[in-house]
């Protein structure tokens, strides 16, 4: 009987490190300790730090940048005779440890603000220290471990923001010097400079929030002003530089927290401030939900989770804390303090229950007790799915939440995959990170001849001393499983054969262990050297593998869904595309079938080209393969297999791709999309010599790649474009020009606007060009140079938004 056999998506078809995960049986949520020893028994970070900045590096691992002492003795305040921290470390979620990175050049420093660039490296800025707020900013290098200075801030500010815009720039904003500030700056990183945005917020604000919403815009809220606490909010446009007024909150708030949410809504939690009706300001536990399609807050519940008739339960009102989005949709919230003030510098009344908000139920859960309580901490998701939450006043202590069913994570330790010649030596482990202390078995799919893998004791190892011949790369899968569910990791094991057996250097290009000058693919590792239909072509780099049975055979057919609104797709709305795939039978040369396996089409083995160019921003990780003789599986069996066996008919598979999943950045305008279908199949069992490298072998083999049609899609920003009329009317009733141009201006935008309302998007971009053309032609008659220039910027930025051809 054929086996079946559980292959990585990611392994077989882009062959790159992968991991999967599936949720079985639940289990309680769980708060654990982690990093090193430190006071009284508790575990943590290497200094005692509240108001650090927490920043996950592209590679996981946490970096933690200054902060102030918290040990309860040298309290920090105004005074100056607070302890700041200059110093930095790292949180390894694979080891669990903190170590020591750079420090800070510039000076120490609590309060500050940091945005991980698009290079990989942290850009730190501002805060405060016993001299007051700071203007200096520097880099973190995650490659060398250390700090650069780079140019200051045109203003010194503590207890602002700094957020990463859609461009590569870095939004920072507002904060505090001798009082609130209602300036914003940006940051760029291909000159080193700040720089300040055209407009200034309406409201000076410090300790606020700032979101980046996923139409690029960053959504700002709450905060202190000048008065106290403030309820207004503001979104950054980064097209036109400047802020606009969203809906006011209910509530007035700062030191709150603010959460984007998997449906591109904002959550907005906590804090201290005025509850609506409310005239004295105190730790809240109301929740508002921002909505960037209407631009306003809802009241969505509370943070006090359900209360049973008989039991006094006491307030979850918090300000100070985190709030994290969990990889199930829900937000969990951790630490805070109830003081009355909502002073950076608040010592005491911190909270140590933490609870779970659900958007889609706008309830709390109490998630249980964190070990030690804190407020003013950092927090930040890893790669496994559990939550750091370290430091904040109180303690040093580290602690991860790990989410109720949350999966083993699979991590390779140690680095020896890579053997530069047979005959030396490979040796690794795995180890998997579970919630609790629950058992966890080990199994390893795909061995090389001669490799073994086990434990000895601890967790277990792969060893493997590789034979001349064995030269190649590897796709070895290794699993964990506990009672919540498994995970799977394929690793690349690489075997290069640099010299011969007498140790004399050999040209080879891919590094397969077979010579340039007899490598039937030089150019791609292939060490088997397969060539199925005995062209000279290696398989692995064979446009046509299975020889000229197999071209023409495939088809491909697709469909876009229709957008919510007949002018184009919205930013943030889902893009559905309908791929079909069509495989048609063979037949030999007496008119019978040669039967042949597929690989079913998935949006994992769819390679999208969106305007010529291969390659998403986003990879989603798809689950496992089952590949398995669909004829040989019981009729109820659970699981249906992967693989198709193409006969005597054709046959057609669909499958629905949503490309925002894999494109998160598209710009507003035209795209042309198609993808290519990579198909595998061909179970060996199928030739017509019936040859096969075993009796129960399905070892699907590349079989080629079909391209799809192409579709053209359209995003436009309607909501965005007429949020931009009216600011254009006001600039243009603010200039000092005839009556009789400023009419005919503001005419012509309002027509576009009408024409926008009605979806009549050609009539728009029509009457903004004519706009554009009346406004050239009277350059330097009813119009002055600079004028004309401001007018024509913001046409073309409504055009913009509206994807004007």
């Amino acid at each position: 009987m054929r086996r079946k056999r559980l292959i990585s998506f990611l392994a077989m078809v882009v062959m790159v490190l992968g991991a999967q995960s599936m949720a079985l049986a639940q289990s309680s949520n769980n708060w654990a300790l982690t990093g090193q020893p430190c006071i009284d028994g508790c575990a943590g970070m290497i200094v005692d730090r509240r108001h650090a900045t927490v920043t996950q590096l592209p590679d996981g691992r946490v970096l933690i940048v200054g902060g102030v002492r918290t040990n309860n003795v040298d309290f920090s305040n105004n005074s100056g005779a607070g302890v700041f921290f200059a110093s930095a470390e790292l949180y390894d979620p694979t080891t669990g440890v903190f170590s020591s990175t750079g420090s800070l050049t510039s000076g120490a420093r609590a309060l500050h603000a940091a945005a991980l660039l698009s290079n990989g490296k942290v850009l730190v800025t501002g805060g405060f220290n016993n001299s007051g707020s700071l203007a200096s900013a520097e880099l973190y290098d995650p490659a060398t471990g250390t700090f650069a200075p780079t140019a200051a801030m045109g203003t010194a500010r503590s207890q602002h923001t700094a957020t990463l815009l859609g461009n590569g720039l870095v939004l920072v904003a507002g904060g505090y010097a001798a009082g609130p500030l209602n300036t914003a700056e940006l940051y760029n990183p291909t000159t080193g400079t700040f720089a300040p945005t055209l407009k200034p917020m309406s409201d000076a604000r410090n300790t606020h929030t700032a979101t980046r919403l996923l139409n690029g815009r960053v959504l700002v809220t709450g905060g202190y002003g000048a008065a106290g606490t403030l309820s207004s909010a503001e979104v950054f446009n980064p097209l036109t530089s400047s802020f606009t007024g969203a809906g006011a909150m209910g509530a007035t708030r700062g030191s709150h927290t603010a959460t984007l949410l998997s449906s591109g809504n904002i959550l907005v939690a906590g804090g201290n401030g005025r509850p609506v009706g409310g005239d004295v300001d105190g730790p809240l536990a109301s929740v508002e939900i921002y909505g960037p399609a209407t631009n306003a807050f809802t009241a969505s519940g509370t943070l006090d989770p359900p209360c049973p008739p008989t039991a006094a339960c006491a307030s979850m009102a918090r300000q100070w804390q985190t709030s994290t989005l969990l990889s199930n949709g829900q937000v969990l919230v951790a630490g805070g303090n109830q003081n009355a003030s909502g002073h950076w510098d608040i010592q005491s009344n911190y909270i140590g229950f933490s609870v779970l908000y659900d958007p889609a139920t706008t309830g709390s859960t109490l998630t249980g007790t964190e070990v030690f309580v804190r407020s003013m901490a950092g927090a930040s998701r890893l790669s496994t799915g559990k939550v750091l939450v370290a430091g904040g006043a109180g303690n040093a202590s580290a602690e991860l939440f790990c989410p109720a069913g949350q999966a083993p994570v699979l991590a390779p330790i140690g680095d020896k995959s890579v053997a530069e010649h047979p005959s030396e030596p490979l040796t690794f482990g795995v180890e998997a990170s579970a919630c609790s202390d629950v058992g966890v078995s080990f199994s390893a799919i795909d061995l090389p001849r001669g490799a073994q893998f086990g434990a000895i004791e601890g967790p277990p190892f792969f060893s493997w001393t590789p034979e001349f011949g064995q030269a190649g790369t590897y796709y070895v899968t290794f699993q964990a499983h506990t009672e919540n569910g498994s995970d799977s990791r394929t690793i690349a094991i690489t075997v290069t054969q640099a010299t011969d057996g007498a140790g004399h250097a050999i040209a080879d290009h891919d590094g397969d262990g077979i010579p340039d000058d007899r490598d039937n693919c030089p150019d791609v590792a292939n060490p088997d050297q397969s060539d199925l239909d005995g062209d000279g072509i290696g398989d692995v780099c064979d446009p046509s593998p299975l020889g000229p049975t197999f071209v023409g055979i495939v088809s491909t057919t697709s469909t876009v869904s229709r957008p919510a609104a007949p002018s184009g797709f919205a930013p943030g709305e889902s893009i559905l595309i309908t791929a079909s795939v069509t495989f048609t039978p063979i037949f030999d040369s007496g008119g019978a079938p040669i039967p042949y396996f597929v690989v079913k089409p998935t949006q994992y083995n769819l390679i999208f080209v969106v305007d010529g160019v291969a390659g998403a921003d986003r990879i989603p990780e798809g689950p496992p393969l089952f590949l398995a003789d669909p004829a040989l599986l019981p009729a109820d069996s659970p699981v249906k297999s992967d693989l198709a066996l193409i006969s005597g008919t054709a046959q057609t598979f669909t499958t629905v791709v949503d490309l925002t999943d894999w494109y998160t950045s598209l710009t507003l305008g035209r795209h042309s999309v198609s993808f290519d279908y990579v198909n595998f199949g061909k179970d060996p069992n199928a030739q017509p010599n019936g040859a096969c490298a075993a009796p129960d072998c399905i070892a699907p083999i590349w079989m080629g790649t079909i391209p799809g049609p192409t579709q053209t899609i359209t995003l436009r920003d309607m909501g965005g474009a007429l949020n931009d009329v009216e600011p254009l009317v006001n600039q243009i009733q603010g200039l000092n020009i005839s009556k009789g141009l400023k009419n005919s201006l503001i005419a012509k935008v309002r027509a576009a606007r009408s024409a926008a309302q009605r979806g009549d998007v050609s009539a728009a971009c029509g009457t903004m060009q004519a706009f554009i053309n009346e406004v050239q032609a009277q350059k330097n008659k009813g119009l002055t140079f600079a004028q004309a220039d401001a007018l024509i910027k913001s046409a073309n930025e409504i055009r913009g938004l509206l994807a004007c051809s």
